[in-house]
């Protein structure tokens, strides 16, 4: 969506955007946006979430052109995508692991109607059946079953403190999906008090991405104020289900493009680490156990505003100046320039793939140099490349690419960065607030480290997840403390040189204290 709309605005992806765009910008999505709202977009990705809500609107309201698509016949074989084999086979080799379990809370204040909840969540798990799919597995190698649409099965509690709270979440979010026989998706609804109540939805990754939780959050407020509101109305079907998806995937995997386009960027990748060699606290075990915790702090608004200023005077995103400053602190950490981050990609290159609920998240590894003698605004204009020149390439499988560029039984990466911003807050129609809230299931750790920054109003979020099998609280701590450091001295002066031996956090001798 994001290369779409950059190519409307033309390249403008860190201004205002001019509401001359607005006949384009509705032409290219189907959507009715006024010049007045797109006015307000202050960069590309706030005109994205612009779009990306109307789209929902679309899809929930229907309009008189929508053709409802037929019901997939029960006996029609669909197969699964390449993410959710993946998902499946990891769950397989570790049955009672929960790091693919995806835990949100939607906090709900206002006078909430109970039953227009409910039949809005089943709404929702009529409209997509990705959310009533299982895998069952026919002599070792998972399939698709779909379950009939029925009422959405909905955990009701009381809980009378916030601790009592977040031991409920925290209890759903240890509990693992049986993908054989399970829907990917719980419900708890838990009264906090009679105008608040906190609607704790666990997801399994093979049916959602992040896109997928905005999606469903906003379509979730439409089809509440549906019932809610001064009367129901009838719900058309989805416009475009998973499945749809899933079988383009399997054609294209065995599709001469695909086999061109995943050597061209293996040939892009060759020489670099994969994977990138860093120390570690304790010995690598034989096998990964996946199990991590997390250390967290918020930037200061005065560096989380430079940080962004400073993207602006480079003319580069925040993810570009986030992603240099992460790889001057692995440079001095594994000694040598070149460093791999991997970055999840959203994966709906396609317009028709936009407002489809499902799991399409790839993701893309970014190989970044740092020589020696570099400046700062060098080393952010270096990243910005490398993550374009890779994200035009997210259509290429993360595991097709692995194969061609590592050895067997080798985990790739080892380090992963993701940036998130924090989109409009979801309506439902008679409550004074809604408050979406995504997390990651406690104790668990996909990569050694994986950085998570959240851009949620004037301070930035940072939480860096770690495994436990390998580093400490304390070194995760010290890594964060470097990263923030590195951060302030390319707002101070991006002409400066960097210094190619300072802290990295992964010594103890040179702990920076954060």
């Amino acid at each position: 969506m994001l290369e779409e709309l950059e190519d409307i605005v033309g390249g403008n992806t860190t201004g205002a955007i001019s509401a001359g765009v607005t006949g384009d910008v509705n032409a290219v999505f189907g959507i009715e946006l006024t010049e007045c709202e797109i006015a307000t977009a202050d960069s590309l990705v706030a005109l994205g979430v612009l779009v990306q809500t109307a789209l929902v609107s679309r899809s929930v309201a229907g309009t008189a052109d929508d053709e409802p698509r037929p019901d997939r016949p029960a006996d029609e074989e669909v197969p699964l995508s390449g993410a959710q084999r993946r998902i499946w086979f990891m769950q397989q080799f570790s049955p009672s692991s929960t790091v693919y379990n995806v835990p949100t809370r939607l906090e709900l204040t206002g006078p909430l109607v109970v039953e227009a909840l409910h039949a809005a969540l089943t709404d929702l798990l009529a409209r997509h059946e990705i959310l009533r799919t299982y895998y069952p597995a026919r002599s070792g190698v998972p399939s698709v079953a779909v379950r009939p649409a029925g009422p959405a099965d909905v955990s009701r509690v009381d809980a009378s403190t916030e601790a009592e709270v977040d031991r409920l979440a925290e209890a759903q979010a240890r509990i693992p999906f049986r993908l054989e026989r399970d829907l990917p998706v719980r419900f708890v609804l838990v009264r906090r008090a009679p105008d608040r109540h906190i609607l704790i939805s666990t997801f399994q990754h093979i049916a959602v991405d992040g896109l997928t939780l905005d999606l469903l959050s906003r379509e979730l407020g439409a089809l509440y104020s549906r019932y809610a509101g001064p009367g129901p109305a009838p719900t058309p079907p989805a416009a475009r289900q998973y499945a749809e998806f899933a079988r383009a995937d399997a054609a294209a995997a065995i599709s001469e493009a695909r086999r061109r386009a995943v050597a061209e960027r293996a040939a892009q990748l060759s020489g670099m680490p994969f994977p990138l060699e860093l120390p570690t606290d304790f010995p690598r075990p034989r096998s990964p156990r996946f199990q991590g915790d997390a250390v967290a702090v918020a930037l200061d608004e005065s560096l989380t505003a430079g940080v962004l200023g400073l993207a602006r005077q480079q003319r580069v995103t925040p993810f570009a100046v986030l992603l240099a400053a992460l790889a001057v602190v692995l440079r001095r950490a594994a000694g040598r320039p070149d460093v791999v981050v991997g970055t999840p990609a959203a994966g709906r290159l396609l317009p028709e793939c936009h407002d489809v609920v499902g799991c399409f998240i790839n993701m893309v590894p970014v190989a970044v140099t740092v020589p020696d003698g570099s400046t700062g605004a060098g080393v952010i204009a270096g990243a910005a490349e490398s993550a374009w020149r890779a994200l035009e390439r997210q259509d290429v499988p993360f595991e097709d690419l692995m194969r061609t560029l590592t050895r067997r039984n080798v985990q790739p990466l080892t380090v992963m960065l993701s940036y998130q911003v924090s989109g409009p807050p979801v309506r439902f129609a008679g409550l004074a607030d809604t408050t979406l809230t995504v997390s990651r299931p406690a104790g668990t750790a996909k990569y050694d480290l994986s950085l998570y920054a959240v851009a949620t109003g004037p301070a930035m979020r940072l939480e860096l997840e770690y495994d436990t099998d390998l580093y400490t609280a304390e070194t995760a701590t010290a890594i964060l403390g470097a990263f923030r450091a590195q951060l302030k001295a390319f707002v101070a002066d991006p002409a400066a040189a960097v210094d190619l031996h300072g802290p990295s956090g992964f010594d103890k001798s040179e702990r920076v204290e954060f």
